[in-house]
């Protein structure tokens, strides 16, 4: 059911894991690195915070999607654990302070924070969904 969107999110990580390490190359040599290639770099990481978002929509509003699939579940971790080791790495904390860029490691982390806060409350035993907005209820 997830497939196209779990292909995409790991066609635009690899996307920005490369893009990362172009702009990274050029930023190192004695020219500045082009805007449109900052921008670009930019782009792919708000899209795939995005895209993270989605899954933690998803993850709230069907659990059991996850929960119950071991390939959705296995996909859904594989992508996190990607995700936290490229936000981690020495290229993006090189590059996320620059200029052009400005890539705030909370803008992906946040929704994994989310999401994996989502499949715990939906994991436990005494889980029963919760009226939106009725936040203390899961506590």
């Amino acid at each position: 059911m997830f497939n196209s969107l779990f292909d995409s999110v790991n066609r635009f990580m690899t996307e920005f894991v490369v893009s990362l390490k172009q702009f990274i190359d050029h930023n190192n040599r004695p020219t500045e690195a082009p805007r449109e290639q900052g921008r670009e770099l930019r782009l792919l990481y708000e899209l795939l915070g995005h895209m993270l978002r989605l899954f933690e929509t998803f993850v709230r509003e069907a659990a059991p999607l996850f929960l119950l699939s071991e390939v959705n579940l296995a996909r859904l971790l594989e992508a996190v654990v990607m995700l936290l080791e490229e936000v981690q790495s020495p290229q993006f904390r090189q590059a996320a302070p620059h200029k052009e860029l400005r890539l705030e490691p909370v803008a992906v982390l946040a929704p994994v924070v989310g999401l994996l806060a989502n499949l715990y409350i939906a994991a436990r035993p005494s889980y029963a969904p919760v009226a939106r907005g009725n936040v203390s209820e899961w506590c």
